[in-house]
């Protein structure tokens, strides 16, 4: 089976498509799902980002346009609910003989230049973002609920004061943070909700992330409770709470930019105290 994964490793087509892409790609599920259960390695990997090498010289300084993309960022546009549960379900029912395979799956960053900011299938990088721009709330409640069953590799709030030490500064690999996690623009699900004018997601995605700012701030003051015999000051708290989103924003907003390009001058201007 390890020869067989080396060998078909190797076989990626113009687009960086191995024949697991290419049987959801077809939306063959059947056969996917065989070569998901024979294959899961070759399951996990994203689009290629090299060209074959029989390809190489010709085509030199070729961008792999779907680098990065897997097969659960695929089944998310397309949308298709069962699919990614059954995808989910299969890594984490196999996590002793896929190590790290869920984690594989939900931290994979769609960097092609399909997905550049500037054209028009621009979806954030990360699955749970993909799950935000398909406007499909069921879909990024289940990507973010087994997201949230992992552990976050020590990248908690842990109360620093500067925006470096706090949710949404770095890319939180695992755990409930990964709600905060940002592209390669450094744009979140709430930045995402806003650029592809989506209020119900947007509102959706604010009381979720609310739930969980409280609940890390509150953990956060009992420990300084604890440490200290104090809770931390209500300014500070809530300039904290700030910093976690990354703006202060307000729920219930509405009123989306009419150019969607404008949304980060509108999203600080709309939200300032």
């Amino acid at each position: 089976a390890k020869d067989e994964y080396k060998l078909l490793r190797k076989k990626v087509n113009a687009f960086g498509a191995n024949i697991v892409h290419q049987a959801y790609l077809i939306e063959a599920y059947d056969i996917a799902h065989w070569l998901v259960e024979s294959f899961p390695e070759l399951a996990l990997e994203p689009y290629s980002d090299q060209l074959p090498q029989s390809l190489r010289s010709e085509y030199a300084g070729y961008k792999m346009p779907y680098s990065g993309q897997n097969i659960l960022h695929m089944v998310i546009v397309r949308r298709n609910y069962v699919e990614v549960r059954w995808l989910l379900d299969f890594f984490k029912d196999h996590k002793d003989s896929v190590p790290n395979g869920l984690k594989m799956l939900l931290v994979a960053n769609a960097t092609g230049q399909f997905f550049d900011r500037d054209g028009d299938f621009y979806f954030g990088g990360y699955p749970l973002q993909f799950a935000v721009c398909s406007n499909s709330i069921e879909i990024f409640d289940l990507v973010l609920s087994f997201a949230s069953s992992l552990e976050s590799d020590g990248n908690e709030y842990d109360g620093g004061d500067e925006a470096s030490t706090v949710l949404g500064a770095h890319i939180p690999s695992l755990g409930p943070n990964v709600i905060f996690m940002r592209d390669a623009y450094g744009n979140t699900v709430l930045h995402l909700c806003v650029m592809h004018c989506l209020p119900d997601m947007f509102d959706h995605v604010y009381k979720v992330a609310e739930t969980i700012i409280t609940r890390e701030l509150k953990l956060l003051n009992a420990k300084h409770h604890e440490s200290h015999g104090h809770h931390i000051e209500t300014e500070s708290f809530e300039k904290k709470s700030k910093i976690v989103t990354g703006y202060h924003i307000r729920p219930r907003i509405t009123q989306f930019p009419a150019d969607p390009r404008k949304y980060e001058e509108w999203l600080i201007s709309e939200t300032s105290t």
